[in-house]
């Protein structure tokens, strides 16, 4: 975690802002945990506010506080669907704001991200332009074949590139 912080710090310009966030052990088999912890710790109501309607509710439904929508503006969603309206809401979100700017996705202990957060990074990062998102992640190896490496190197047209460091001491 420290090396890729000063990996961070060092490497990248003053226009790119990094947006990050650590999955745990306790949060594995919660739906967008990691997800939800990476759009949380930067979002504001402001810029949640500017997505449709349509597009808000479905963030909301991972990040409650972040949908301001009044009872009545809501609209009925169908539950089939909801996960790909999901990935769509937060790939709007990140689409708004790498206007001017680029970002750096920081994910760090990715051994513990659940499954549909390891889809939703599949997602943003198939349907965003290359230049305006990167992603950096930590992971150790415990899990295998489940690891976000190969969830992600498993979907046709995303560029990964694996560094594995022997245990630091």
């Amino acid at each position: 975690t420290t090396l890729a912080e000063r990996f961070l710090e060092a490497q990248l310009e003053p226009k790119v802002e990094v947006l990050s966030a650590r999955a745990y052990r306790s949060d594995q088999y919660t739906p967008y945990s990691l997800l939800s912890s990476l759009i949380a710790n930067r979002a504001t109501i402001a810029e949640v506010s500017k997505l449709s309607p349509r597009l808000q509710q479905s963030l909301g439904e991972i990040i409650p506080e972040l949908c301001t929508l009044r009872i009545e503006e809501r609209v009925q969603l169908s539950e089939q669907g909801s996960r790909r309206r999901i990935f769509e809401a937060v790939t709007q979100w990140l689409r708004d704001l790498v206007i001017d700017r680029s970002v750096c996705l920081f994910l760090d202990d990715t051994q513990w991200a659940d499954e549909a957060s390891m889809a939703g990074l599949a997602y943003i990062l198939r349907n965003l332009p290359p230049h305006a998102v990167r992603l950096l992640a930590t992971e150790r190896n415990t899990r295998g074949s489940g690891s976000l490496y190969s969830y992600l190197s498993d979907h046709r047209g995303l560029r990964t590139e694996l560094v594995s460091l022997e245990e630091l001491s």
